[in-house]
């Protein structure tokens, strides 16, 4: 059985595995030591460096390897399954590697379990799940960027007396042909003007992923002025939930699109300000100030 996480890895099963595969011969291995490489949101994979102890002195055995897994970040994690990342390394390494004319490391051990191809994380087996209908963006947004559902980020603040007033939205959407577009995984936001639903000029990476933007790298459509569709719905939508959980102040909501309107996608407590702040600038302005001011927060 291959280890899930390469902090499980032993010894012993790699002593195993390197004999089964031919490598190891008349030699074993006493002991590794294990040093994580590549750890965060922006890897596919769980990689770390082994030290190799030996029961006998080699030159040609190798001190140190490195070993590849499936990532823990879910989202990275979902990435590379949809375009089966893992087995396309594997066939690269073991079918193109060795015709490729350029120098390239030397595959020790590959495998994959083949049963558990999907890797699904023990906590969610034999759990229960909800399975939805896949949204249809409208064709603008599609337009935009196909590759993700683009979703719409929008602060609403619940007033002592029963408005809605909104602190601050963006549009959210993949950098790539990935599906997700979040900030801190690679995604782009775009400040919205709130009045008129267009979009502001400039679009914003997280800066593990880039620095800004003035046209979406994949489609190449122009930030500036896009017109986010069935606007005057989304924040007519926005207020009718807000006032729906009257005791939430400020609720961080995500909508999307579809051809027949906004949908709720999720609405969130502890929305984040990174993506944000980054778009719009700080929150803490003086109109902001005094709507906080409201329930005692005086910034």
């Amino acid at each position: 059985m291959i280890p899930k996480r390469t902090k499980r890895i032993t010894s012993e099963w790699l002593n195993t595995v390197l004999h089964n595969a031919g490598y190891l011969k008349d030699v074993n291995i006493e002991s590794i030591s294990r040093e994580p490489w590549g750890a965060g949101e922006g890897f596919v994979s769980d990689m770390a460096r082994l030290t190799i102890t030996y029961d006998k002195e080699s030159s040609e055995l190798p001190k140190t390897m490195i070993v590849k897994m499936p990532t823990t970040f879910r989202t990275a994690l979902a990435i590379a399954l949809q375009y089966n990342l893992y087995e396309k390394e594997i066939r690269f390494y073991t079918e193109a590697a060795p015709k490729s004319p350029i120098r390239v490391p030397e595959v020790i051990y590959s495998d994959i379990d083949s049963e558990n191809k999907k890797y699904i994380p023990d906590d969610l087996k034999g759990g229960h799940f909800i399975v939805q209908e896949a949204i249809k963006q409208h064709p603008a947004l599609n337009g935009f960027n196909p590759h993700s559902v683009n979703t719409i980020r929008i602060i609403t603040f619940l007033t002592r007396d029963e408005e809605v007033e909104f602190l601050s939205a963006v549009l959210r959407t993949s950098s790539g042909y990935a599906p997700i577009d979040n900030f801190k995984s690679g995604g782009i936001v775009i400040g919205i003007d709130i009045p008129t639903g267009r979009l502001k000029q400039w679009g914003f990476f997280h800066p593990q992923y880039g620095t800004t933007a003035t046209k979406h790298p994949v489609t190449h459509t122009e930030f500036h002025h896009f017109q986010i569709p069935y606007w005057g719905e989304v924040i007519n939508l926005a207020s009718r939930v807000q006032r729906v959980f009257h005791h939430l102040k400020v609720i961080g909501w995500d909508f999307a699109i579809s051809t027949d309107g906004p949908l709720v996608i999720e609405g969130n407590v502890e929305w984040g300000t990174a993506g944000l702040q980054a778009a719009n600038g700080g929150l803490l302005s003086e109109r902001n100030k005094k709507l906080f001011s409201q329930y005692g927060l005086n910034l």
